[in-house]
């Protein structure tokens, strides 16, 4: 690993990013292409706080931005999930892998027979391939994530499913999700958004740790 190239840590909104900011030493807004990026030092090393702005679209866009500006090691992306199932508000989910949430692949129906979403299948369309394709985080950060859970989390970390890694992929730059469970509908625990917070220390706890490590090559 180039001891020189940034952590990427993103979030979507700004109360995704204070906490992280308020971190970072010697900070230094840059603006790229309409998109906020965040020049800094964690304990002396260099590291780029991405606000990617909301939506998938945008997430891909300042990805892309933020891996061919500024070369980072490894990509942390974090944020707030809904929940759902039997998670809870306040859980620490650790993205082992993810899929493309936007892509179906709908059955036919006739006029006035509506839609259904529970027969919408998840698709990955590719030429000449049609099927269901996962993306896994990237392997050496997962386990590392294991080895140190006591040191990242003081409470349980839950390794899932999320949302997409597929520009880090194309790129070869590892990366991981870390998200907060914010609210699950199905257990009537109502959103908090005040609970970013902890999607944010956790990141900061696992690229201390990751610092450290590197430190000690």
């Amino acid at each position: 690993m180039n001891k020189k190239a940034p952590i990427l840590v993103q979030g979507a909104m700004d109360i995704e990013i204070e906490v992280l900011k308020n971190n970072i030493e010697d900070i230094e807004e840059i603006i790229v292409d309409g998109y906020k990026f965040y020049n800094g030092k964690l304990e002396g090393y260099p590291i780029i706080i991405s606000k990617t702005e909301i939506g998938i679209m945008n997430c891909g866009i300042a990805t892309l931005l933020g891996i061919k500006n500024f070369l980072p090691c490894i990509i942390i992306n974090q944020g707030t999930l809904g929940g759902f199932g039997n998670i809870h508000r306040g859980d620490i989910v650790i993205g082992q892998d993810c899929f493309n949430l936007n892509s179906y692949k709908t059955p036919y129906l006739k006029k006035g027979e509506g839609s259904n979403p529970f027969k919408w299948n998840l698709q990955t369309f590719r030429e000449g391939i049609d099927e269901f394709e996962k993306i896994e985080a990237d392997t050496n950060i997962i386990q590392f994530i294991k080895e140190h859970e006591k040191e990242i989390w003081k409470n349980r970390l839950i390794y899932g499913t999320i949302g997409a890694y597929k520009i880090a992929h194309r790129y070869k730059v590892p990366i991981v999700g870390i998200r907060v469970v914010s609210d699950n509908e199905i257990l009537q625990e109502e959103y908090d958004r005040t609970i970013a917070v902890k999607a944010q220390e956790c990141a900061i706890s696992l690229c201390k740790q990751w610092i450290l490590k590197e430190g000690n090559k």
